[in-house]
C-alpha cells in the first residue's frame, strides 16, 4: 500500500494593500487619530443644534446702522471734553454748572483720556473670550455709568472717576463693531470705516451740551449727563438683544452680491 499523502493546511489568502498588517504601527495610530478627531467634530457639531441663520440683506443695512449708532453716542465722549472744559464744567452750579476748577478740569481730562488707550488691553481680551455681545453690553454699561455718576458727582475726584469710566468704556464699543466689516465681504474695509469712523460724532456730544447749556433755560449739565445716561442704557438693553455670541463670518454676508 502507498502511503497516504499528508495534507497540508491551507494557507492564508493574502493579506490586502493596505491592510494593518501590512502597514507600520505608526500609521495606524495615525488613522485611528484621524478618525478620533472625525468622531469629536461630528459629535461636538450634533450637540451644537442648528447654526444660526445669516442675516438678509436689511437685516445687514439695519445691524450697521445700529452700530453706528452705537458707537456715535458713546465711543469717544472723553475726546470732546474741550466742548464742555471752559464753560460748563468752570461755571458755578447756581448757572447749572459743575463748579469744577481750570486744573480740576485738566486733571480729570489727562486722566480719563489715558485710562481710554489703556481700556482696549483690557476690552480687547473680553471680546476674544466672551464674543460681541457681552463685550459691547459690558462697554454700554461702563459708558453709561460714567454719565450717570458724573451726572450725581460733586467733588473733583468723583468727576475724575466718573470721566474715566466713560472714557473706559468708549473702545470696547468700537472693538465690538469691527466684525461687522464681514457682512460685506466686497466692502469688508468701507464698512469697517464707516463704523469705527462714526466714533468722531461722538466728539460733537459735549459740544451738543454746551449749546444747550448755553441757551436752555435750566438745562445743567446734571439734565444733560442723566439724559445721556438714560439714552445709553436703553442702548446697553439693546446691545444683549440684537448682537450676536460669536463675530459675523465672511460667510453670513451670503457672498455680497449685492454689494
Amino acid at each position: 500500500l502507498s502511503p497516504t499523502p499528508k495534507t497540508m493546511p491551507p494557507s492564508a489568502p493574502p493579506l490586502p494593500r493596505g491592510s494593518n498588517e501590512d502597514r507600520s504601527d505608526d500609521d495606524v495610530d495615525d488613522d485611528n487619530a484621524v478618525v478620533f478627531v472625525r468622531k469629536r467634530r461630528r459629535s461636538s457639531s450634533s450637540n451644537d443644534g442648528p447654526s444660526p441663520a445669516s442675516p438678509s440683506q436689511t437685516e445687514r443695512a439695519l445691524l450697521v446702522a445700529f452700530g453706528c449708532a452705537q458707537n456715535a453716542l458713546g465711543g469717544g465722549l472723553i475726546f470732546g471734553w474741550a466742548g464742555i472744559a471752559g464753560t460748563v464744567l468752570v461755571s458755578p452750579p447756581s448757572l447749572g454748572g459743575a463748579g469744577l476748577t481750570p486744573d480740576s478740569v485738566t486733571r480729570t481730562f489727562a486722566v480719563s483720556s489715558s485710562l481710554s488707550f489703556v481700556s482696549p488691553l483690557l476690552l480687547g481680551a473680553v471680546l476674544d473670550r466672551y464674543g460681541p455681545r457681552k463685550c459691547m453690553t459690558l462697554s454700554n454699561a461702563i459708558v453709561c455709568l460714567g454719565c450717570a455718576s458724573f451726572a450725581l458727582s460733586r467733588t473733583p475726584l468723583q468727576f475724575c472717576v466718573s470721566a474715566s469710566a466713560l472714557a473706559f468704556g468708549g473702545p470696547g464699543l468700537q472693538s465690538s463693531l469691527v466684525h461687522l466689516g464681514n457682512l460685506y465681504p466686497r466692502n469688508k474695509n468701507l464698512v469697517m470705516s464707516v463704523v469705527t469712523g462714526t466714533v468722531t460724532v461722538s466728539f460733537a456730544a459735549f459740544s451738543a451740551f454746551d449749546a444747550l447749556w448755553d441757551g436752555g433755560e435750566g438745562c445743567g449739565f446734571r439734565t444733560m449727563f442723566g439724559w445721556h445716561a438714560a439714552v445709553l442704557a436703553v442702548s446697553t438693553a439693546m446691545s444683549w438683544a440684537v448682537w450676536p455670541d460669536e463675530p459675523y463670518g465672511i460667510g453670513d454676508g451670503h457672498g455680497d452680491g449685492d454689494g
